[in-house]
Formats: structure tokens, C-alpha cells, sequence
């Protein structure tokens, strides 16, 4: 841990690879029930590693522990800008940003983002439910 710790701090590693250091990094501190040292690491690949959607799901997870979850919503914005992923991820992204927006009261853009999910996904209950409690019906 230690020896990527310093890879870490390296540089003239090109920016690629230095994210797939702090990757294995923060998965260690995971992994080694160590939370609050995985994140920084795991924080900086969900805004450079665009396609790292594991890595984006932890720190959102661990983002909404800290009642800081609206932090997230430029790096789900990133995601929706990738080409070529499955469908099912993009309506996710939709449905998390959805849910970010509710909590913040901002109705509005929560059912926007409910409805572009079920556009994506006309079959997702889920996102059926919550946008009708949003609605009032």
C-alpha cells in the first residue's frame, strides 16, 4: 500500500494510468475496512474514469452516507455522455440523479430524469412508483 501510495504521487505517470493506481488503491482501503482512506482515491477515479461505474457506485453510496450525494450529479452527467454502454445503465444513472433531486426538493428535475429512465426502460417499476409519489398520484 504503501509503494502505490507514492505511485500515486507521481507525476510523470500520464493521468490514465495513475487513475487505475488509485483504483487498486482505494479498493484496498476497501477491502481492508478502511473507508475514509479509500475515498479520495476512489473520488478522483469516479471523475476521471468515466467508464468506472463500480467505482462510481461506491462513491455515490458513500457520498449519500454523508448527506453529500448532490456531489455526485456532475459525475452521473459525465456517464450520460459515454457512448456505447448498456441501456440499463443509463436509465440507473437517470434514476439516481432522479432521487438526488427529490431529496433536494427539486420535483421538477426529479421527473425529469424518472421520465427519461422510463424512456429508456418503459418496464421499471421502480422508477413507475417513485415518480407517481413525486406527482402526487
Amino acid at each position: 500500500t504503501k509503494h502505490l501510495i507514492k505511485i500515486t504521487e507521481r507525476k510523470e505517470i500520464p493521468a490514465d494510468v495513475l487513475l487505475g493506481f488509485k483504483r487498486q488503491l482505494g479498493m484496498r482501503y476497501l477491502d481492508a475496512k478502511q473507508p475514509e482512506l479509500a475515498f479520495p482515491y476512489l473520488f478522483a477515479v469516479a471523475k476521471g474514469a468515466r467508464n468506472d461505474f463500480q467505482a462510481v457506485v461506491i462513491v455515490a453510496d458513500m457520498l449519500a452516507k454523508d448527506g453529500r450525494d448532490e456531489e455526485m450529479l456532475p459525475i452521473y452527467g459525465n456517464i450520460l455522455t459515454l457512448k456505447g454502454q448498456p441501456n440499463s445503465l443509463y436509465a440507473e444513472v437517470h434514476k439516481r440523479m432522479a432521487r438526488i433531486h427529490a431529496k433536494k426538493g427539486r420535483k421538477a428535475d426529479a421527473i425529469g430524469h424518472f421520465k427519461e429512465a422510463l424512456r429508456i426502460n418503459p418496464e421499471d417499476n421502480t422508477a413507475k412508483q417513485e415518480m407517481k409519489v413525486l406527482e402526487g398520484k
